[in-house]
Order: C-alpha cells, then structure tokens, then sequence
C-alpha cells in the first residue's frame, strides 16, 4: 500500500511541475505587460521599470526582475544590457520550471528592450506577449491530459510493483 502511496504522490509531484510551469508563463506575460505600462506611459528607464515590475511579480521573477535593476544601475558601462539580461537568466534556470524554448522568448523579450525608440520597444514587447500568450493557450490545453496521465500512470507502476512483489 505504502508503495501504491508513494507512486501517486510522484504523479502528484509531476503535475505540479507541469502547473508550476504554465502559471511561470502567465507570470511572464503578466510581467511584459507591466514592462509594456512602465515605458510607454510612465517613461520609465529599465532600471526603473524592472524595479517597479518587481514589486509587482511573483516568485522567481520578483528577485530575477530586483537583481536585474540593480545590475542595470550599478553597471557603469562595463557590459551592453543584452550581457547583464543573459547573466541574470541565470538565475531563472535555476529557481524556475521554465523550459529551454521558454528561454528562448524570454530571451527576446531582452532582444526587444535594446531598442532605444518608446514605440519600437511597446511594439516588440506586444509582439513577445502574443507570442507567450499563444504558448499559455497551448500548454493549458495540454496540461489537463498531462496531470492526468502522470498520475495514472504513477499509481498504475506502484500497483504493478505491488503486483511484483508479492
């Protein structure tokens, strides 16, 4: 029985990372909208806008969006932003579920924010935001089958190793 337990609470774990997953790319989205206000209206720097985002974000992206702005504002023109956006990623790899191909938009969204010109950077980031919206709607679609089967399957091999052992 223990077995049985233990199994499904391995499918359970596994559709949380699927979940966790599709809410860190709501977040993103949510996060180049609130990027999207910070420069268009108030006319905010990066720095400035990535401060103020993360006051307003979750988890990973809150400390990832901090560290951001205080890299931006302690740089001295050293690196080129596109340097300090790629080295602060780092840290989205490691604390979230986000995905290679997910990186690769996040990625850019670094790529749309080098544009000097308001319009240029609203433009780019809307674009960004369609695009990560367009994967959300897939990934919601696939995520109930997915939650599904991780956890059948888990307490189906827990069942077939209860078969086994005895």
């Amino acid at each position: 029985m223990l077995i049985v337990v233990g199994c499904l609470f391995l499918g359970i774990y596994l559709s949380r990372i699927y979940r966790n997953r599709l809410n860190q790319l709501q977040d993103l989205e949510r996060l180049i909208s609130f990027l999207q206000g910070e420069i268009k209206y108030k006319h905010s720097v990066l720095s400035e806008a990535f401060l103020h985002a993360s006051e307003r974000c979750r988890m990973p992206f809150k400390i990832w969006l901090y560290e951001l702005s205080e890299a931006l504002q302690n740089n001295n023109q050293e690196n080129t932003f596109i340097e300090i956006w790629e080295s602060s990623m780092s840290y989205l790899k490691e604390n979230s579920s986000l995905n290679d191909s997910d990186f690769g938009e996040l990625r850019s969204v670094g790529q749309a924010l080098i544009d000097m010109d308001i319009e240029s950077q609203d433009k780019a980031l809307c674009y960004e935001k369609e695009l990560i919206h367009s994967r959300v709607n897939e990934l919601s679609k696939a995520i109930a089958d997915k939650i599904k089967i991780s956890i059948v399957l888990s307490t189906l091999c827990g069942i077939l190793i209860v078969v086994i052992l005895l």
